[in-house]
């Protein structure tokens, strides 16, 4: 583990020197039990992040926004994310992805948002997307769920699961025309 941290510092330095911030998410659907770091207490979670940001300093890298990406919603509900909230953090945010069963709501679950806005410096939305492939997920829940709640994250990360390999946003409902809206592929969420 920490020799591939250790040459990824190498790249982020690359990008340092050409004058670019990189927002890093290690670690992300913290709280998760799908990867090895999200079944740790949540002690354990934060010394590691802890420890990837000295060995980032250590390596000279500090052109990295560290970004906490929480799992609120989980197979079984194991942490609340703000246990797992690093003592560290410039952007908190939460990955939501909504069922496309037909009967999905029209809207982005906002699970623990607020608990995690209300501790960290700024709030995202790490990653948000249907949770399979139908096509019936439109990206403009996106957008219409941040205007209704009067939110101001400092960005949404478009993900979504296609199981035909794709992974392109013209398999959503609507999904070009979504992104034909956003100037230089970046959508505003004001």
């Amino acid at each position: 583990f920490w020799r591939d941290w250790d040459l990824q510092l190498s790249n982020l330095k690359r990008f340092q020197d050409a004058g670019v911030a990189v927002i890093l998410s290690p670690l992300h659907e913290a709280g998760g039990d799908w990867f090895w770091w999200g079944g740790a207490e949540p002690a354990v979670y934060r010394q590691l992040w802890s420890q990837l940001q000295t060995r980032a300093s250590a390596a000279g890298v500090h052109n990295l926004l560290w970004a906490l990406a929480a799992a609120p919603k989980t197979r079984k509900e194991i942490v609340s994310p703000i246990s797992l909230l690093p003592q560290s953090v410039d952007i908190a945010g939460i990955d939501t992805y909504q069922q496309t069963n037909g009967n999905s709501a029209p809207a982005v679950d906002l699970t623990d948002y607020a608990t995690l806005a209300a501790r960290a410096p700024r709030m995202a939305i790490t990653e948000v997307g249907p949770h399979g492939n139908d096509g019936s997920w439109t990206p403009t829940i996106i957008t219409s769920t941040v205007k209704a709640n009067k939110l101001s994250p400092v960005y949404a990360r478009l993900w979504f699961d296609d199981d035909d390999g794709l992974k392109q946003i013209a398999s959503l409902k609507g999904g070009k025309q979504w992104l034909a809206s956003c100037p230089a592929g970046v959508c505003s969420l004001r």
